[in-house]
């Protein structure tokens, strides 16, 4: 029993040793012990957030975003109480301090008002969700899937294998198009022309077939056809399919390309190119 007396006095003294004197300011031993303690729980919690949230045999990808923006929030909230309880193990009243602090906090806000426009931007795609993890957008011509949502900005990854950081305040306050929002299906067309004289019902039903025959394209909605225009070196058509493969879609508009092609070949559908007449006046000087 008197050895764990003097283990526990022991204890205590160094717990109560000076580590770092800054003026009349101390930091001891044990308040480096606790600041050390909340950061091992934080990490903790962290991690059991993530095992709890992020599970991989989830393959809905809204779902998914959803997921990942509760992970995210968590694990900032966590991060700020941990942070919270660190200067209150030093003694330092957080209050005391942020009132204290006002004059420089509106100084810092001015000179880094961007920072904390993209900050602010980040939270609300965390809470709002207008874009979320897995979502295909397109943001100044440039179409990629979001892989991470940080506070400050967010990680695309582009369609040729590169990854844009985008700051978070262009998502929000700019125009984008979010190929993935609510639904999974988008509408996508193939422009094709045929020479004046082609049957245009049979030309409608081997477009609709065309694209039928692809698997990347969804049977509901089923293909349609529009006979656009009256063009001037033929008769122009549209099809029109929709399909979830929005991040490769220029190849399934390939495919569905080449087989009109063959269709069109089998059939003897000519695809007319520009012509033109040019007449020439002899008498002209």
């Amino acid at each position: 029993m008197d050895l764990l007396n003097i283990f526990l006095e022991r204890l205590q003294d160094i717990i109560e040793m000076t580590a770092i004197e800054i003026g009349t300011f101390k930091i001891k031993i044990g308040h480096l012990l606790g600041i050390a303690l909340m950061i091992l729980i934080g990490r903790l919690s962290i991690w059991l957030m993530r095992l709890i949230l992020i599970k991989p045999d989830v393959t809905d990808s809204q779902q998914k975003g959803r997921k990942y923006a509760q992970y995210q929030i968590s694990k900032y909230v966590i991060i700020a109480l941990a942070a919270l309880l660190s200067l209150n193990i030093l003694g330092t009243n957080a209050t005391l301090l942020l009132t204290s602090s006002a004059a420089l906090l509106v100084g810092l806000g001015l000179g880094l008002q961007q920072f904390l426009n993209d900050i602010f931007s980040g939270l609300i795609m965390l809470i709002e969700g207008p874009v979320s993890v897995g979502d295909i957008i397109e943001v100044d011509g440039e179409i990629g899937r979001v892989t991470q949502i940080h506070f400050r900005t967010s990680k695309l990854y582009t369609r040729d294998q590169t990854y844009i950081i985008l700051p978070n305040s262009k998502v929000v306050n700019g125009s984008i198009l979010n190929w993935s929002y609510q639904r999974y299906e988008t509408r996508f067309s193939v422009e094709v022309s045929v020479a004046y004289g082609t049957d245009v019902q049979l030309v409608i039903q081997l477009l609709e077939e065309a694209a039928r025959s692809n698997s990347k394209v969804e049977e509901s909605p089923h293909p349609r056809v529009s006979l656009k225009n009256f063009g001037a070196d033929g008769l122009e058509f549209t099809l029109f399919f929709w399909s979830s493969y929005i991040f490769e879609i220029e190849f399934v508009q390939s495919e569905i390309r080449i087989e009109i092609e063959r269709k069109f070949k089998k059939h003897d559908i000519r695809i007319p190119f520009p012509q033109r007449d040019v007449h020439i006046n002899p008498n002209a000087s």
